[in-house]
This record gives structure tokens, sequence and C-alpha cells, in this order.
């Protein structure tokens, strides 16, 4: 799953483009390739203006330098990328020379929307990883002549936002059923969509009753009389950035289709038959499209809601330098 499972063309004509007419001057609607791309082009516009990933990133190899006095700290690492998922891999490795893996159970990732990662030992691995013959002791020593070795660190892990679906069954009678996540217990509240997976249950509005970071509750407004499927799919992405991608996304299918009111190019429009006439008139100028208004109220309600989004992903930087 990804945010495009979340943020689809379907629903961006169904709440932000809701009313429009977006079809073309021969009267066929626009394809569903121009919302995705619109869709697509807000996604990586925002990933880099708040420095995060949104859907998930596999990264592989990704070096850090080992000082010393890190090891006061647990030796903290802020990843490239991020929220974290999980930490995959942690390799420990000098230049080019070969390399040795780490006990995975010892890496802690800390705070996943930061991307702090700590390494805590475990007991029952520690005394294999005391090293000698000139490299560097993880914990450090009196006869380790480093300070700072760069790149020592090679880290793989899973970056973005957790996205997960599944289906759950609420038993004739009831109404509602716990869901165990799967994987990690998350570290923020998700967003949860259900629906069921037979039509003639419609009338039974699933929805989650009850959020939570490793269960949450899904109800039902009354109990069915059988035994009835329910596939859920839930994301960790925040309803702010959700509202952040479709407003931005439904600026270009907006300049398109206010540039078609009438036709291209056209914004008024009289007719005259017979000493009667008919004159009609639109919003459309020369440096503006029919539903100027409306993108000029995105672009405010994206003004707003950007600088909170930094406030939250932004600071976290700051805070860890």
């Amino acid at each position: 799953m990804s945010i495009f499972d979340f943020v689809t063309p379907q629903r961006l004509r169904q709440t932000y483009l809701g009313g429009i007419d977006l079809t073309t001057d021969q009267g066929s609607p626009f394809s569903d390739f121009l919302l995705t791309d619109a869709i697509k082009q807000a996604v990586s516009s925002l990933e880099m203006e708040l420095g995060i990933v949104i859907d998930p990133l596999r990264v592989v190899g990704e070096r850090h330098d080992a000082n010393i006095k890190d090891r006061e700290s647990f030796w903290p690492w802020h990843l490239n990328h991020r929220p974290v998922v999980n930490v995959t891999e942690v390799k420990l490795q000098i230049g080019n020379n070969p390399f040795m893996v780490m006990p995975i159970s010892w890496f802690n990732v800390i705070e996943p929307e930061a991307g702090i990662v700590n390494l805590v030992p475990t007991s029952e691995s520690i005394g294999s990883y005391f090293f000698r013959s000139g490299m560097p002791l993880v914990f450090g020593d009196i006869f380790n002549p480093y300070v700072n070795v760069p790149g020592y660190w090679g880290v793989d892990y899973i970056a973005g936002f957790r996205f997960e679906e599944g289906i759950a069954i609420i038993k004739a009678g009831e109404t509602s059923v716990d869901v165990t996540i799967p994987g990690a217990t998350l570290s923020t509240k998700p967003i949860v969509e259900c629906e069921f997976t037979g039509a003639s249950n419609g009338s039974l509005n699933p929805k989650m009753k009850i959020a939570g970071t490793k269960v949450f509750t899904i109800g039902v407004s009354q109990a069915p009389t059988q035994d009835t499927q329910i596939t859920w799919k839930l994301t960790t992405v925040e309803p702010a950035l959700i509202k952040a991608i479709s407003l931005m996304a439904s600026i270009l299918p907006l300049g398109v289709s206010g540039n078609l009111v009438f036709g291209a190019g056209i914004s008024n429009f009289s007719l005259g038959v017979d000493g009667l006439s008919q004159s009609i008139s639109t919003t459309k100028s020369g440096d503006a499209g029919a539903y100027n208004a409306l993108i000029k109220q995105y672009q405010a309600e994206l003004a707003q809601v950007i600088p909170q989004l930094k406030a939250k992903y932004r600071a976290m930087n700051i805070a860890i330098i």
C-alpha cells in the first residue's frame, strides 16, 4: 500500500473537486492520468518541503560516522530519511574493508518521526562484540587509538509512513471487533478506513470506533445477522498532511478545467437572433481561469496548514542538532 491508496483521483473528484466540470471541449471526462500526476507532484513537493519520506523507501548501506563520545548516549544516529519504520540490518566497517553484521536486536528506533536510532546492547549477545586487532571497540577502551571513524556504521532500513491492510470479521449479533496491527507498535494515531467485503451490508456503516497504536476497534451501526467480513486499511499519515496533498493536487486540474469553461480563451459569450440578444460573462480573464477564486482559496488553506506541518517535522531537526 501507499499514499496513492488514500489520496486517489476518485477521492479528489468527490471532495476538493466536487461540482467541478472536469471535461474537455469535446465533452469527454479528464483521464485519471492528469489527477494521478497532480497527486504525484504534490507528494514529491511536500516531501522536499518538509524533509520527509511519505511512501515506503528501502534504504541500503547508509553510512554514519562513529565518535567515541557517542557511546555515553548509546550511539544515537539521525538517519537521513524519516520517518523510520524499522531498521533491518546494521554493519560495522572501516573504509572498504570487510564488514561485520551486528545483532539487530541491539538497535532501537526511539523517535520514528525524527529518524533517531540508538544502540542498546542486549545481555545475551554482548560478549561477542569486544573487538581486537586494531578494530575500535563499540564501547571504547583505554587501548583504543581511535576517536572518530568515518562511515563506521552501515545501516539498512525502511523509511516512510506506515501502511497496513487486512480483513476483520464481526461475529453475528456483535457490533464491534478488535484488530491487532501487524508489525511494530505505531508511534502515532493512525487513520483507518473500512468497508464491507460484500456490498449488501453497506447500511451497517463500519468505521473505526476506538483508535490505538497496537490495537484498534472497528464498530458497526447495528449487529449483523451473520458473520461479516470487513476490509480495512490503515496509515500513519496524519489528516493535515493528507489535506495538504489533496489541496495541492487539486490546483492543477482546477487550472486546466477553468481555462476550458466556454472554450479555451473565451471569457464572454454573446448571442443575437432577430433582435433578441443574450450575453454571458465568466470570471475568466487574460491571466486567470474560471476557477481562480477557488484556486486562491486552496492556496490560502495551504498557507495555513504547511507551516503547521513544518513546525512538527522541521522542529525535529532543530531539536537533534
